[in-house]
């Protein structure tokens, strides 16, 4: 990656400077002026508009974007792109709630994930269709011990977050070893059965 400050030797460049690059419509050049921090804010609103889908993906995960192009980003057709919105820690709580409903689960897990999300909307999010959504509520440190109790019941990957997530009780730890092995079992004598049919 091309840091911007050492394109043109110097930390502070200016938006005239940039658009040069923009101007040559190189792919990876443009990608590099997305994700360096030193691109102006100006510049960085431009690139969040690019046709290439990698420019934006680059302009929503670099931490210098300003919150309002963040914003605007949240509308992107490339999941890619709203993923890198929902993951970068500057993205403000009502665009990380917007998203908490996206219809793509890995864009959900991403705003699961956050650890600027606020505790309400990782919470809201425990029903979620998609399991490995529900395991990151179980796994974000956030999530208070009634949720975890709820989400004890679930299958056994969302279980296991549980029980590394610092806010489980011992009785809930207990709990949900007892309904492991419990599982285990059965899943035993299922295939037991199995290899006496044969």
């Amino acid at each position: 990656m091309i840091k911007f400050g050492s394109i043109f030797g110097s930390k502070k460049s200016t938006h005239d400077e940039a658009k040069m690059i923009i101007d040559k419509k190189d792919r990876i050049e443009r990608k590099d002026l997305a994700g360096d921090e030193n691109t102006p804010a100006e510049t960085l609103e431009e690139l969040a508009s690019d046709n290439d889908w990698e420019v934006r993906r680059e302009v929503a995960r670099n931490n210098a974007t300003p919150i309002k192009v963040l914003e605007k980003m949240v509308d992107d057709k490339k999941e890619e792109v709203r993923r890198e919105v929902a993951q970068n820690k500057n993205t403000p709580a009502e665009t990380l709630k917007k998203l908490s409903g996206d219809e793509d689960w890995k864009v959900r897990y991403a705003v699961a994930r956050n650890h600027n999300t606020p505790v309400a909307i990782v919470e809201n999010m425990f029903t979620d269709k998609e399991w490995r959504v529900r395991e990151c509520v179980a796994w974000n440190e956030k999530t208070s011990v009634k949720v975890l109790e709820k989400l004890a019941l679930d299958r056994q990957e969302v279980r296991y977050a549980v029980l590394m997530n610092k806010n489980a009780s011992v009785d809930l730890v207990r709990r949900i070893k007892l309904e492991n092995e419990r599982e285990d079992a059965e899943k035993k004598r299922a295939e037991d059965n199995k290899k006496g049919r044969i």
